[in-house]
């Protein structure tokens, strides 16, 4: 499984939130990163370049404006 770093700058003010708010880095990291993609839909397509090929692309589904 693909595990990005975390830019060594936000390391700084990430610490010094968590430690404000009684909780570990990591966890203080994936509650920021699912507040900021909860609402993003992401639709995966499979696609043929040739007839043995496919590969699967990633499309962001845009909001119908009602």
């Amino acid at each position: 499984m693909y595990s990005p770093k975390i830019s060594e700058e936000l390391i700084p003010d990430l610490y010094k939130i968590a430690k404000a708010k009684g909780v570990p880095m990591t966890k203080l990291a994936n509650d920021i990163i699912s507040d900021a993609i909860r609402d993003i839909k992401v639709e995966t397509q499979i696609v043929r370049e040739t007839t043995e090929v496919e590969k699967e692309v990633y499309l962001i589904q845009e909001e119908k404006n009602m």
